[in-house]
């Protein structure tokens, strides 16, 4: 679900006025921020929610454990469970069949025929994004520059918050988890910010990033071979302009819809 898409404006157009019904009460609050969440990222592969879930779970209980003593060698010992697990995860999704492929290539060097091997992994969309975040809280919670988080399903919200989930931005802790206390301030001007934003987000992403995509990245890329100096050398920029724009739009299109609900995220402008 992508925030271009008509799916994802339908999926907003039922949180927002539930969000708004419910915005008094605190539970309610985290329970629908909750649910949406996470059926924004079950809709991509529901099989993957255990995963974004075990992540949470590592750091809040982690995070707890950290804060509960003073010993040194503990608490370094606590984080680095969470960074050897948190990144364990990462590795194993993004690079572990390239260091297989690498390790075969370097055995047939070697004389050794050890066939083909592969691992049938889907890379689970916003990976990199919901990881470092689950992180971040136990390095913050470490260093003592963020309030521990007794709450379970409030650090679940945290985590998985729908705006930032897929594409960012990573958000702290100690900017985030203080506003769900909060009832949040649904004023004219901060909606009417957010759909500013929202709209120089989607021009980013569509009438930039993917344009460039379309009309000449894409196809330099493919087949650079007969190509002159001058389209290698636009269709690098090209490229990192496309870069640029597509997470810069994901990341105004996502401040846009958190402001519709300020207080509920802090994405300071």
């Amino acid at each position: 679900m992508v925030f271009h898409s008509k799916t994802f404006l339908l999926f907003f157009a039922l949180f927002f006025p539930l969000f708004l019904a419910t915005k008094k009460s605190y539970n309610k609050r985290i329970f629908l921020s909750l649910v949406f969440s996470y059926v924004f990222y079950g809709w991509w592969d529901w099989r993957y929610l255990g995963l974004i879930l075990l992540s949470s779970s590592i750091d809040w209980f982690l995070g707890l454990k950290i804060s509960e003593t003073d010993n040194p060698l503990r608490r370094k010992t606590l984080l680095g469970i969470s960074l050897f697990l948190n990144l364990g995860i990462l590795f194993f999704f993004k690079y572990s069949n390239f260091f297989l492929s690498s390790a075969v290539s370097a055995l047939q060097v070697a004389g050794f025929n050890v066939g083909s091997v592969y691992l049938n992994v889907i890379l689970p969309v916003g990976i990199s994004f919901f990881t470092f975040q689950a992180m971040s809280y136990t390095i913050d919670i470490y260093r003592k520059q963020c309030a521990v988080c007794y709450n379970y399903f409030e650090f679940l919200v945290f985590v998985s918050f729908f705006p930032q989930l897929v594409a960012g931005p990573i958000v702290r802790a100690s900017d985030f988890l203080p506003q769900l206390k909060d009832e949040p301030i649904i004023s004219t001007s901060n909606f009417y910010k957010g759909i500013s934003l929202f709209g120089i987000g989607l021009f980013k992403k569509i009438l930039i990033a993917d344009l460039l995509a379309v009309l000449f990245v894409d196809s330099f890329f493919k087949s650079p071979q007969g190509h002159s100096a001058l389209d290698t050398l636009l269709a690098v920029y090209g490229y990192s302009f496309q870069i640029y724009a597509d997470f810069s739009g994901y990341t105004d299109m996502a401040i846009g819809f958190a402001l519709h609900e300020k207080g509920l995220i802090s994405m300071p402008l």
